[in-house]
């Protein structure tokens, strides 16, 4: 019987605990959407601003890219690269690719996905690689927008 009254306790404790947590998420998320809405509603606000801190409703097209730059993350994958974006509206992106000893940037591809692998083997299989990517956005036929900052990395 003993064990029985404990299951029924921790039941209760368990249910008060959910309960208090549901409660605590739905206050914190209530607060989030005022600031959101504050930030939103400020004179100076644009939508790089929403983008930083990741207030845009994604599903909401930005028409104007005029301003905008995307923000590559590069990391490695062994001997890949693979490098990710935030869309925000857009179709995609060109990017650009430098590497080993290259003094140009060349156009590497159009992505329409959010991430691009680039598996290409190293210029000398036998020392390891520095590579460069900067990118546009690029909406119907073609780029639009700032040029994304350079990102680098050394492929092994």
């Amino acid at each position: 019987m003993r064990t029985f009254a404990n299951m029924i306790s921790l039941r209760a404790e368990s249910k008060a605990a959910t309960e208090e947590f549901n409660s605590s998420r739905e206050n914190t998320i209530n607060l989030i959407r005022r600031l959101s809405n504050q930030i939103k509603s400020s004179k100076k606000y644009d939508t790089g601003i929403g983008a930083d801190f990741g207030i845009i409703n994604r599903y909401s097209p930005v028409t104007d890219f005029s301003r905008h730059k995307p923000e590559l993350k590069a990391k490695l994958n062994g001997s890949e690269v693979i490098i990710r974006y935030q869309a925000y509206g857009t179709d995609g992106l060109t990017l650009y690719s430098k590497r080993g000893n290259e003094t140009k940037f060349t156009k590497l591809s159009i992505v329409f996905g959010r991430t691009y692998t680039d598996n290409r083997p190293n210029l000398s299989r036998s020392i390891p690689e520095a590579r460069e990517y900067y990118a546009y956005y690029y909406v119907k036929d073609g780029e639009t927008g700032l040029r994304s900052d350079v990102v680098k990395l050394v492929v092994p």
